[in-house]
């Protein structure tokens, strides 16, 4: 599940980003076609042509963009950290900076689809699961076999998505550091975790 984002170009690729900065923000309800044309300086009639398949198709690609971009980040996480500890703190600390640099209201596009109950179709909800599955994969330099079973890779995405709710509730990114903290302390209490550390 080694993802790549689809290619986009050009007013494609405008109206992507407009939908995720505005995902992040208000949700994916709160976001209208109209919303989403403003911000990317195109008419509804340009979107039609671009996303035929309306919201969903747009909310699809959002989540399949963001998502490939997050299973990077995870991936290049694994790649520098050799202790389990230090990885987990990092995915934290990272999106902590992000909020730092971008605002207490940046939130994940791809959490905001999924609270959006029966507003989000089928395609985006599946796309959702894919992202998911391949985060998870992305963490199996340290949660693979014993540790995937034992289901640390979904408490660090569960614990990062709530984090990051959290964050944004209190408006301190801070927050989202010091959950992070809580978390590798509670994982390193657990044998399976300390014990499972990346070999070079």
């Amino acid at each position: 599940m080694n993802q790549r984002a689809p290619r986009v170009s050009g007013t494609r690729e405008a109206l992507v980003r407009a939908a995720t900065g505005l995902y992040r923000r208000r949700g994916v309800g709160a976001t209208s076609v109209a919303d989403v044309c403003a911000h990317a300086g195109v008419t509804k009639g340009v979107f039609s042509y671009h996303f035929p398949g309306g919201r969903a198709e747009l909310a699809v690609e959002v989540v399949e963009h963001n998502g490939a971009d997050v299973q990077s980040g995870i991936a290049a996480a694994a790649a520098t950290h050799s202790d389990p500890s230090a990885f987990v703190a990092s995915l934290f600390d990272n999106y902590a900076e992000l909020m730092d640099r971008k605002g207490s209201t940046f939130g994940c596009p791809l959490a905001a689809c999924v609270v959006e109950g029966d507003g989000v179709s089928k395609q985006v909800r599946k796309a959702v699961r894919t992202q998911f599955a391949a985060w998870r994969l992305a963490m199996h330099p340290f949660f693979a076999n014993d540790a995937s079973e034992a289901g640390f890779d979904e408490l660090v995405l569960a614990t990062l998505e709530g984090g990051i709710l959290v964050a944004r509730a209190q408006s301190d990114s801070a927050a989202l550091r010091r959950i992070g903290g809580s978390l590798v302390l509670l994982l390193q209490s657990h044998d399976g975790f300390v014990a499972n550390r990346k070999v070079h």
